[in-house]
């Protein structure tokens, strides 16, 4: 089956500039472990761990568009295995942004760094902790 190349390409273009948002918050994790400031804010948990899962679905979402653009079919012929591993790849992907996290908590204690109490954000949709090296750098 034939599919419309304009609807394809418009697809196309919107994953990868998603992929490209969450390529760049997955950077900006790893940037936070060379630990270069005097103040980190670190995110939740949670929230690097779906950073990472959502980057990785993105970049396959974005390569399967690609492949539609260029052949103009439908990706029915993929085995529905590919599919599944693909997934485990993404539960392996958030596994590794937890594990970054924690990670990262752990450098910064063993680098002396404290937490801001008055600076952490706890909401419903995203939650962080701001670490310093002296306390008269929290506001």
């Amino acid at each position: 089956m034939k599919i419309n190349r304009l609807k394809a390409f418009a697809f196309c273009l919107i994953f990868s500039s998603l992929f490209l948002l969450s390529a760049h918050d997955v950077i900006e994790v790893f940037d936070a472990h060379k630990l270069l400031h005097d103040r980190i804010v670190v995110s939740g948990a949670i929230n690097d761990a779906s950073t990472f899962a959502f980057s990785w679905a993105m970049f396959v979402v974005s390569v399967f568009m690609v492949i539609c653009l260029i052949t103009g079919k439908k990706l029915l012929w993929i085995p529905k295995i590919f599919i599944i591993i693909l997934g485990g790849i993404s539960v392996l992907a958030f596994l590794t942004g937890w594990k970054v996290n924690g990670a990262l908590k752990v450098k910064l204690h063993e680098k002396s760094y404290i937490e801001c109490t008055s600076e952490r954000e706890l909401t419903l949709k995203s939650s962080s902790r701001t670490y310093v090296l002296d306390l008269s750098l929290c506001d």
